[in-house]
């Protein structure tokens, strides 16, 4: 098996087929679980994509089958299934990874990594390069519309990185640095590597390439920046330095001393393990124990960090200890308010137990990254996450070693005074709290600490993901800054629901603050068991005490031990959590006291502005301590702005009783947000994936994501890389699933619920979007369940997840579309059909109300026909169809036809069955000729299979299935074939003759003789076809329009004019064009419209006019964008195009109608091509490109030849003109 690039199988040398791309993804899926068990559902889940079709499990089956056949084509039976053997409720595939180069690679690789760490350095680079040398490209790029081999293709290609990492570590400690220096392209290719830049900046160092070491880190700094909204690593700063100062041990252009130099400037007590019996060298790691040798490393082939604990091979699960490696949680910008506990959190978003800066949010600042291990404490972090919560930069973790400031040593307030004094922040900043003496100082933004030998400023909000869609929000927010300033302190609110963007807008009220000479200070909420009471202000005091330790000290000594609660209490029972309704004993009020004067007395000094976010998980004492500050605000330089769900608090009587009062306060400024408008949307998917995002694309995401920027960001992540949102197929992705990470929020959600409603809460998610409550109440009725539905709808109504309309009080409304798919999900296929199946038969009986539709109906009978007889399905589904096509939603009538073909072939095979079924294939066929054109292979299959059931009904060819084939022939060059079904049609009986009859012959024939050059006996032909169809009436051509596809009245004058054109009655020419648009301009099928324009355009053209090709052509193409009209699209871009090469547009021109063509191709229509290849050529010659001008006409005579279309050698078309210009040899 060959993974590592095209997917590939073998067998004693011979290549195996391994046939269509669901066979072969099933194999991949079985391959990357070697010698496990995979589920039977969880294949069928990741081979459907969750959309399974009704016999999926016998698909299955089938797949398996031929997979067995394929793998072992000569074995026996029993041999086979070995192969692929059924286990329990799924399938193990049976080969050793020896089989496999994706596991060879891995064993490899793994290997490698071992040998290096055990500084066997040679050894491991040869067995890196066996290992590397079997990548032969991207794993399952063929299958990558299967987002579980997306995701393993992803992880191989890291684990690649990290083998390539390693690679050129021991390369640079060989002294190999030319082959570490050709690793720039590697480098360029994946920019947030910052180790393998490190490792290419050394090598070219070294080989004299300052100037290229230099590049390296820009690019790398830049595009950092640009994507995270991050510096890059302290590591990386270093080394720039380094080189710039040029003090890295190997001088430029002397690599020999590399290694030695490297070593030497190890620290001391990393030059050697420690021997038997010695003690552990000072300043050596704090974590390790005192007898236990040191871990063998790799050496720092840099010169620059003194660490040698082993890399982590795959950059994923441990902090690397390599200068350049990954971290265990990378810097990322922060996308959303972080989800429930438990949650996944959304690509470039740090969870809850990430460390991180404020609270993860898509507006939020960068999170802040993890800082390497010191000597003294290698379990240090800068600003992890304390508690496992959210924490301000540089907050120490709950496994921090003790210090001064740290939440896990006893610490008393005292010694909080009479710690070492730490640099004050500026105004403006978030000071790093909880680091040890002397570390560098976090940047405000949560970014890695800079190098005090070249500090930059600090970036623009601008410089990071884009804010956008909250300007009149963040104005609020700065007149109470104003009003800080001005000493009128005052509380604001910040509210909505989770990820819609709380943490980002205080991130940026923050980064304005460093004009304003205020200091803003975080404080975050924890909503699991253990935090202590007034952890939210122990948070905010520690930052104050490092950023102004003088002042702290001097206001801490005059309140003595009535601090200590904040710093050394017990952890709260969560009993005692979620009293709030307790009051505050005396001795609790004086600690609430000490702490309001501190922070008043504080902000005195300086202005303050406290950023207090997810209130909603307070303990009671902090919420107390709240009401209490805020009530002293008033002429004090103190600002607070909290943010909580506002859902949350009103749905909790406990909660609301202790935080409502501070929320709904006249002196409180309350700022809702909600989603994001759908230009604001449309700046961040630029951000994420580049300008040229279509509208339709952004309008899809703003409406499944409701503006939530959250789950903006988490649909995009559906597709692995967002410039695949230029993709529309890709882009429908994000339509048809749901996230991993928004499933857990709501989830977690939905759990806060009563059982009753989140019963009723998955009715409503099959009922649909809207719910009618007294179509709810018959679907509960006839479920068993007994409850008043919009009683038990309440609390969904109060965590708006429902939401009632304000026009009909019997009318709700899912808020998202995201909430109902989930709730959706959570349903057995088997429990969805019984109920869609209940809500069928109760809007058959009314319930639905005044909104209920035909189409509404048809989707529930087809949802539930796994439990409904289909012939009950059926006629409903017909009744949809009908009403879509009325409607003009043709793609909807082709979704309503298609599923009742499917059903009816399950009625039993009788006399009754048969007919309906030709019914329905002549209506299917007709509806995908209308959107797709008759060259469409599945609207000629509709038609044969249709005329092949004559023979069972025993009834004669119909009219309409002859035209309708005799049309596919003609549309795709098949002229033989079409006089066949001509002529058949001739002959029909009748006096007189049916008129489809009648006008099928003659405008079948006359367009045979058309493109034959025969233009005398078409045109008789078709002025004879002419005056059947206009003796018709207007009544009777839109009757015969049902089964001829167009009204024949323009059917016939489109190739009567064309024909007129070329005999030169140019005026004959000219009266048709205008009863074609005479007679389509008002009440006219979108079809008839857009064949006229068609004609029109083509016209206009051939006689040199632009601007009523461009005009008619434009028309004609919205007619078929509004309508779906894929082939005509494309018949009118090649009008459009020539029209825009000559008009001064000539690159827009020309790449129209290449698109056009390669349309009309991909649709196998081959009418007209050799006049469409004309305009082509006439505009590439036009603009310039003569050899292009003369490969296309070479081509136009190629296909005339093919199919005997002279007509389109006339010498009076342009491009038979410009062939004797180009082509003078003939």
């Amino acid at each position: 098996m060959r993974l590592l690039g095209q997917m590939a199988a073998e067998c004693d040398g011979r290549e195996i087929v391994l046939g269509p791309p669901r066979r072969r993804a099933l194999l991949a899926l079985l391959v990357m679980r070697l010698g496990h068990v995979v589920p039977a559902q969880q294949l069928l889940e990741e081979l459907w994509c969750g959309r399974l079709p009704d016999r999926a499990p016998a698909s299955l089956h089938s797949y398996i089958s031929h997979l067995r056949r394929s793998l072992a084509p000569h074995a026996p039976s029993a041999a086979r299934t070995r192969l692929v053997r059924r286990v329990s409720a799924g399938y193990v595939l049976d080969l050793r990874r020896d089989q496999v180069d994706s596991c060879r690679f891995e064993d490899a690789a793994a290997e490698g990594r071992r040998l290096h760490q055990e500084r066997r350095h040679a050894d491991a680079r040869r067995r890196l390069d066996a290992a590397l040398g079997l990548w032969r490209g991207t794993p399952f790029e063929e299958l990558a519309d299967y987002p579980a081999l997306a995701e393993e293709g992803q992880r191989l290609a890291r684990v690649r990185l990290s083998a390539v990492e390693t690679w050129a570590e021991a390369s640079l400690l060989l002294g190999d640095v030319e082959g570490v220096a050709e690793l720039d392209a590697e480098s360029r290719a994946h920019p947030g590597r910052e180790r393998l830049a490190g490792q290419v900046m050394t090598a070219q160092y070294r080989l004299g390439r300052q100037a290229d070491a230099l590049a390296v880190y820009a690019r790398t700094r830049d595009w950092l920046a640009r994507e995270l909204g991050v510096d890059a690593g302290q590591e990386l700063q270093l080394l720039h330095t380094a080189i710039l100062r040029q003090d890295l041990p190997g001088t430029p252009g002397d690599h020999a001393a590399a290694v030695p130099a490297a070593r030497s400037a190890r620290p001391p007590h990393q030059a050697r393990p420690p021997q038997a019996g010695e003690a552990p060298p000072a300043g050596g790691p704090a974590s390790r124990a005192p007898h236990a040798a040191p871990r063998p490393g790799p050496v720092d082939p840099y010169g620059v960090s003194g660490r040698d604990a082993p890399v982590d091979p795959y950059g994923t699960t441990a902090p690397s200890p390599d200068p350049y490696g990954p971290p265990a949680a990378p810097a990322r910008v922060s996308t959303s308010d972080p989800a429930p506990r438990g949650a996944p959190a959304a690509p470039d978003t740090p969870g809850p137990y990430d460390a991180s800066g404020p609270s993860p949010d898509p507006y939020g600042p960068a999170a802040t990254t993890t800082a390497p291990a010191t000597q003294a404490s290698p379990a240090r972090h800068e600003g992890p996450a304390p508690y496992g919560g959210p924490a301000a930069p540089g907050a120490p973790g709950p496994y921090d070693a003790p210090g001064p400031y740290d939440a896990d040593a006893p610490v008393s307030v005292q010694s909080l005074a009479r710690a070492p004094a730490r640099p004050s922040a500026r105004p403006g900043t978030r000071a790093s709290a909880g680091t040890s003496p002397g570390a560098p100082h976090q940047r405000p933004d949560g970014g890695r600490p800079r190098p005090s030998a070249a500090p930059e400023p600090l970036p623009e909000p601008s410089e990071r993901r884009p804010f956008a869609g909250r300007t009149h929000e963040l104005a609020v927010l700065r007149v109470l800054v104003a009003d800080v300033l001005a000493g009128k302190g005052r509380l604001a609110a910040v509210l909505g629901e989770p990820g819609i963007g709380k943490s980002r807008l205080l991130s940026e009220v923050a980064q304005r603050l460093r004009s304003d000479r205020t200091e803003a200070v975080w404080g975050y909420c924890f909503p699991g068991r253990g935090a202590p009471p007034y952890w939210l202000w122990t948070q905010v005091l520690r930052q104050l005490a490092t950023s102004r330790p003088d002042a702290f000290r001097a206001v801490a000594d005059r309140f003595g031990d009535l601090l200590t609660p904040l710093f050394d209490g017990p952890p709260a029972e969560d009993g005692a959590r979620r009293d709030r309704t307790a009051g505050a004993a005396p001795d609790r009020f004086r600690t609430y006291d000490a702490v309001c004067e501190t922070l008043l007395c504080l902000a005195d000094d300086a202005p303050l502005l406290l950023m207090l976010e997810d209130l909603h998980w307070a303990d009671a004492p902090s919420l107390q301590l709240l009401r209490l500050l805020t009530s002293r605000l008033n002429g004090r330089h103190l600002g607070i702005v909290i943010t909580a769900r506002a859902w949350e608090v009103e749905s909790d009587p406990e909660l609301d009783g202790a935080l409502g009062e501070t929320l709904w306060s006249p002196r409180t400024e309350t700022v809702r947000l909600v989603g994001l408008p759908e230009d604001a949307v449309a700046v961040l998917v630029s951000a994420a994936s580049g300008p040229g995002v279509s509208r339709a694309t952004v309008r899809r995401l703003h409406e499944r994501s409701k503006g939530n920027p959250y789950f903006v960001h988490q649909l995009m992540s559906l597709l692995g890389d967002a410039t695949r949102l230029h993709d529309p197929r890709a882009a429908r992705l994000m339509l048809t699933r749901v996230p991993s990470g928004v499933r857990e929020v709501l989830t977690q959600r939905f759990a806060a619920l009563p059982d009753r409603t989140r019963d009723q809460l998955r009715l409503c998610a099959v009922i649909g979007s809207a719910v009618d409550l007294r179509l709810l109440a018959e679907v509960a009725r006839r479920d068993g369940q007994r409850e008043e539905a919009g009683e038990a709808l309440e609390p969904a109504v109060r965590a708006q997840l429902l939401c009632e309309d304000p026009g009909d009080p019997c009318l709700l409304h899912f808020t998202h579309a995201l909430v109902r798919e989930t709730l959706y999900g959570e349903l057995g296929r088997e429990r969805r059909a019984r109920l869609h199946a209940h809500v069928a038969q109760a809007l058959a009986t009314g319930a639905g109300g005044p909104r209920d539709s035909v189409g509404q109906r048809a989707h529930h009978a087809w949802e539930g026909s796994r439990v409904l007889p289909p012939a009950q399905v059926l006629p409903v589904l017909c009744r949809a169809a009908e009403e879509a096509e009325l409607r003009l939603a043709y793609e909807q009538a082709e979704v309503w036809l298609r599923r009742a073909v499917d059903l009816v072939r399950l009625l039993p095979a009788d006399d009754a069955s048969a007919p309906q079924e030709q019914q329905l294939q002549v209506q299917l066929g007709q509806m995908l000729a209308t959107t797709r054109g008759y060259g469409d292979a599945d609207a000629e299959a509709a038609f044969t299979r249709s005329r092949a059931l004559s023979a069972v009904t025993g009834a004669a060819d119909q009219p309409t299935v002859l035209w309708s084939l005799c049309t596919a022939h003609l549309v795709t060059g098949r002229y033989e074939g079409a006089l066949g079904f001509s002529d058949r049609l001739r002959g029909m009986p009748g006096r007189p003759q049916d008129p489809v009859a009648y006008l099928g012959a003659r405008y079948g024939r006359g367009i045979v003789l058309h493109v034959r050059g025969e233009l005398a006996a078409a045109l008789a032909e078709l002025e004879d076809a002419v005056g059947r169809a206009d003796a018709l009436g207007a009544e009777g051509a839109r009757q015969a329009a049902r089964y001829f596809q167009h009204d024949p009245r323009i059917s016939c004058r489109s190739y009567d004019a064309f024909t007129h054109w070329l005999l030169g009655d140019r005026d004959a020419a000219s009266a048709r064009r205008a009863e074609l648009l005479a007679l389509t301009r008002h009440d006219s099928r979108p079809g008839d419209r857009a064949f006229a324009l068609y004609v029109d355009a083509v016209l206009a053209g051939l006689e040199g006019d632009v601007a009523t090709a461009r005009r008619s052509g434009e028309s004609g193409r919205e007619v078929a964008d509004r309508y779906g009209l894929r082939y005509w699209r494309s018949m009118l871009t090649v009008c459009s195009g020539w029209a825009a090469v000559h008009g001064g547009a000539p690159d827009t021109g020309v790449g129209l109608l290449r698109t056009a063509l390669d349309e009309l191709r991909a649709s196998g229509t081959l009418i007209r091509l050799p006049l469409h290849l004309g305009f082509f050529a006439d505009a590439l010659h036009h603009t310039g490109r003569t050899d292009e001008a003369t490969t296309v006409l070479r081509h136009l005579a190629r296909e005339v030849e093919a199919r005997g279309e002279h007509v389109y050698l006339d010498p009076r078309l342009p491009a038979a003109r410009l062939m004797r210009l180009l082509l003078p040899e003939g």
